[in-house]
C-alpha cells in the first residue's frame, strides 16, 4: 500500500497491475515476511572466515573473469564461493602505493540465473560483508531474485582484510590497554582523555603505512577494482547504513559506472565528511523512542510493558522514572553461583534500549523484559544486553574509517579537556542516547594520522542510471531528512520510504518497498515520484500472529519450492 508524502516531495499514485496468480502473491508475501524476521542488525558482524578448510579443493574460473575462485559451502541452497583480490594501498596515486596493496576477502553466493554480480555492504564502518553475505545473502536474493550473484567483501582495514587496522603491536596489548567500562561524560572525561592520549599517541608509532589509507573514498575505488576482477563493467550495489554512505561516494567519484545503486537508511554526506560533529545522526532516535511506547500501548496484552501505562507517553514517564533510578542505586542480577552482575541506567538506556529501536522485531522481547525491570527483576536485561557485552572493546576498524574521513584532530577540535567538555555537553544534553559515543569523541579530538583523501561531496551528480534511496520515515541513526538531502545530490533519484520506525528499509516487512526494489535492479524501473509504502506487519503480534509468522518461516523453504 502507499500513501500521500511525508515531509514534502509529491509521491506516484499506486499503479494498476495484471492479475497475479494466488500461490505467486502467498510466495511473495512470505519473502517479504522471512527476510524481516530473519534479517536482523546481528548479520552486521562477521560470521567467520569464509575460507574452506580443504586447500587442495578445484579452483574454479569462469570467463571474463581474472581471478580464481574456492567452493566454500552452501548458503541456502546456493553455491558459495571464496576469493579475494589485491587492490593499491593508495588507489588514487599509484606511486604512493610502491607496490603495497591491501588484499580484499570475498564471497559469492551465486544466483541460479545469475548473469550479473551485485555488491553490498551491510554498514559499520567496520561490518564484515563476507559474514553478511553467509547470514543475509539468501534473504536479499528473494528481494532482487536469481538473477544476480550477491557478492560480498571485507573492505580495507575491515573483518579479514590485510594489513589489519591496529595500533597494537599484539592480541595481548590489545586486551591489555583496553579502555575501561564509561557511562558518564564529566565524571569519566578526565580518564577518557588520558586514554584517548595514549591511544592515539600508540596510533603515531605502531599503525603500519597503510593505515592512513583507510578511508571511504579508497574503498570506493576498490569496488572498481572488485568488478574489474569480475569482468564487469558497471556497478551493481546495495548498500546498507554506512554502506549508504560508501555508495553516494562511489557515485559521486565514478557516475558512469553507476549502474543501479541502492543507498538504503541513509548517511548524510555533507555531516559525515564536513562537520566535527554529525548533527543529523540522532535527529529521530527520541520519536522511534516514543513510537516503540506509543506501539506498546496501543497493542494492549500482545505488549509485556503496556500494564505499566495507558498511553504512549505515560508508559515512557513510568519506564525512564524506574531506568533514572539505577543512576544511583544500580540492580542486582543473579543467574546462579557462577552468572551474575549488576544493571545501571547505562545499560538500560544505551546497551538495551538504544540499539533495539534500530529493530522493531526484537521489541516483544525488549517489552517483556522492560516489564521485569518495573517490577525489580534485572535478570532479563542482564542476560540479554549486559552479561555478553563486550567491555571495553576498542572499535579500530570503525575508529580507523571515521577518523581518516572527517574533520577530526587539533585542526577542527579545541585541545584542552575543559574544552572538549564544554563542546560536547550541550551535544548529550540534546541526544541523550548518543552518550555511547563519548570514547569516539576523545579519539576524534586527538587523532593525529594525516589525511589522505581529497573528496568533497558534490549536487546534481548524473549517474549512468538514476538511483534508488531507501528510508523509513523515523530512522534512529539514519533519520528520513538524510535520505532527502541525498536525494538532491543525484540527478532522477527517487526516494521510496515505508511509513514505520526502524533502520533502514528491511526493518519492518513490506511488499511496497520489496516490489520496487525488485523492479529496479532487474529492469532499472523507478516510480514516476517519490513513495510512500506502508507496513504489512504489525509490532506487536498477538498470539495467534505470532505462531503464523513462526510458521511462514518454519515452512519457507516448501513454499518457494511450491
Amino acid at each position: 500500500m502507499e500513501k500521500q508524502a511525508l515531509l514534502g516531495g509529491p509521491l506516484a499514485q499506486p499503479r494498476t497491475t495484471r492479475h497475479q496468480q494466488t500461490a505467486s502473491k502467498k510466495a511473495f508475501f512470505i519473502a517479504v515476511i522471512t527476510f524481516w524476521l530473519l534479517s536482523s542488525w546481528r548479520f552486521l558482524v562477521s560470521y567467520g572466515s569464509p575460507w574452506t578448510s580443504s586447500l587442495d579443493r578445484e579452483l574454479l574460473q569462469y570467463a571474463g573473469e581474472s581471478i580464481e575462485w574456492r567452493p566454500c559451502g552452501d548458503i541456502g541452497g546456493h553455491d558459495a564461493e571464496c576469493s579475494s583480490v589485491d587492490v593499491p594501498m593508495d588507489q588514487f596515486n599509484r606511486t604512493n602505493s610502491g607496490g603495497k596493496t591491501f588484499q580484499i576477502p570475498l564471497i559469492r553466493m551465486r544466483g541460479k540465473n545469475a548473469t550479473k554480480n551485485l555488491l553490498v555492504n551491510p554498514g559499520g564502518p567496520g561490518a564484515a560483508g563476507v559474514g553478511f553475505v553467509r547470514g543475509a545473502g539468501p534473504k536479499l536474493s528473494k528481494i532482487v531474485g536469481e538473477d544476480f550473484h550477491i557478492v560480498g567483501f571485507d573492505p580495507r582495514g575491515v573483518g579479514s582484510s590485510t594489513p589489519e587496522a591496529t595500533c597494537y603491536v599484539d592480541e595481548e596489548s590489545r586486551e591489555r590497554l583496553k579502555p575501561r567500562r564509561v557511562t558518564d561524560l564529566i565524571k569519566d572525561s578526565p580518564y577518557l582523555y588520558a586514554w584517548t592520549t595514549n591511544y592515539v599517541r600508540s596510533c603515531r608509532e605502531n599503525a603500519a603505512e597503510h593505515f592512513k589509507y583507510i578511508n571511504t573514498p579508497q574503498t570506493a575505488a576498490d569496488m572498481n577494482s572488485i568488478i574489474d576482477a569480475l569482468g564487469q563493467k558497471n556497478m551493481q550495489y546495495w548498500g546498507i547504513s554506512y554502506g549508504s554512505l560508501l555508495g553516494q561516494v562511489y557515485a559521486t567519484l565514478f557516475p558512469e559506472r553507476s549502474e543501479r545503486i541502492v543507498l538504503d537508511g541513509v548517511v548524510s554526506q555533507s555531516d559525515w565528511f564536513e562537520k566535527p560533529v554529525d548533527s543529523m545522526r540522532y535527529t529521530d532516535t527520541s520519536a522511534v523512542v516514543e513510537g516503540f511506547f506509543e506501539e506498546c500501548a496501543h497493542a494492549g496484552e500482545a505488549c509485556a510493558l503496556s500494564q505499566f501505562g495507558k498511553t504512549g507517553p505515560e508508559l515512557r514517564e513510568n519506564v525512564t522514572t524506574v531506568i533514572n533510578r539505577l543512576y544511583r542505586n544500580p540492580a542486582s542480577a543473579y543467574v546462579n553461583s557462577t552468572v551474575s552482575g549488576v544493571v545501571d541506567d547505562f545499560d538500560v538506556r544505551i546497551r538495551a534500549l538504544f540499539p533495539e529501536m534500530l529493530t522493531p522485531v526484537h521489541w516483544p522481547a525488549l517489552a517483556r523484559r522492560l516489564a521485569d525491570l518495573q517490577e525489580g527483576n534485572a535478570t532479563g536485561i542482564f542476560i540479554s544486553y549486559v552479561k555478553d557485552a563486550q567491555l571495553g572493546s576498542v572499535p579500530e576498524s570503525n575508529w580507523a574509517v571515521i577518523m581518516n574521513d572527517g574533520k577530526s584532530g587539533p585542526e577542527f577540535w579545541p585541545q584542552p579537556r575543559i574544552k572538549l567538555l564544554e563542546k560536547l555537553l550541550p551535544y548529550f544534553d540534546k541526544y541523550r542516547f548518543a552518550l555511547g559515543d563519548m570514547l569516539d569523541f576523545h579519539v576524534r579530538q586527538q587523532w593525529s594520522i594525516p589525511k589522505t583523501h581529497s573528496y568533497v561531496p558534490k549536487d546534481n551528480v548524473k549517474t549512468k542510471n538514476p538511483i534508488l534511496i531507501l528510508s523509513t520515515t523515523h530512522d534512529p541513526v539514519c533519520p528520513y531528512a538524510a535520505a532527502q538531502v541525498a536525494q538532491k545530490s543525484f540527478v532522477g533519484s527517487r526516494l521510496v520510504a515505508v511509513d514505520a520506525y526502524g533502520h533502514a528499509s528491511i526493518a519492518m516487512p513490506s511488499m511496497c518497498m520489496a516490489n520496487h526494489i525488485g523492479k529496479y535492479f532487474t529492469s532499472g524501473e523507478l516510480p514516476d515520484k517519490n513513495v510512500l509504502c506502508q507496513v504489512d506487519g504489525t509490532y506487536f503480534p498477538k498470539a495467534d500472529e505470532s505462531e503464523a509468522y513462526t510458521l511462514l518461516v518454519a515452512q519457507r523453504a516448501l513454499v518457494f519450492e511450491l
